[in-house]
């Protein structure tokens, strides 16, 4: 039915993710990202004010999930309870729904790094350019993790 809604808008990408429903619109012009918004706003209304569904929002995402308190966070918590005594976790991403991520890995003392250009607002305490950048640096961690021959 979304993708119906949407049809007449270049660019986008409906996704069924079966727990989740994501449309993406980087592809599209920046002039539709609105009738996008209020496009998927208005096809789950019915589930949002019934409780059994939310909206969130990333970089030209609008994303259609389950009412429930679960995130990247929770997902890093879960997996790092399997980890030992001694991980050193690290999470990197670009988004707004990375946020709860890059404040999960820095609690657990980890590594939480922003990708892209500076901004304000980010709770990660480090930043990398691009994704090449982010490519160069676990290079590094394991070229320095690799045991000297000497």
């Amino acid at each position: 039915m979304l993708e119906r809604e949407l049809a007449g808008v270049p660019g986008i990408l409906v996704e069924n993710k079966r727990l989740t429903l994501t449309v993406h619109f980087r592809a599209s012009p920046e002039s539709y990202a609105t009738q996008v918004d209020e496009t998927v706003v208005a096809t789950a209304a019915p589930y949002v004010a019934a409780g059994k569904m939310k909206i969130t929002r990333g970089k030209n995402v609008v994303e259609v999930r389950p009412n429930l308190d679960w995130g990247k966070g929770n997902a890093i918590d879960r997996i790092l309870e399997d980890c030992g005594d001694n991980p050193l976790p690290m999470f990197f991403g670009d988004d707004e729904t990375d946020e709860d991520g890059f404040v999960a890995v820095q609690n657990a003392g980890g590594l939480a790094v922003y990708v892209g250009p500076p901004r304000q607002h980010t709770r990660a305490l480090h930043q990398l350019e691009s994704p090449a950048e982010v490519g160069q640096m676990l290079a590094l961690l394991v070229r320095l993790a690799e045991p000297d021959e000497q």
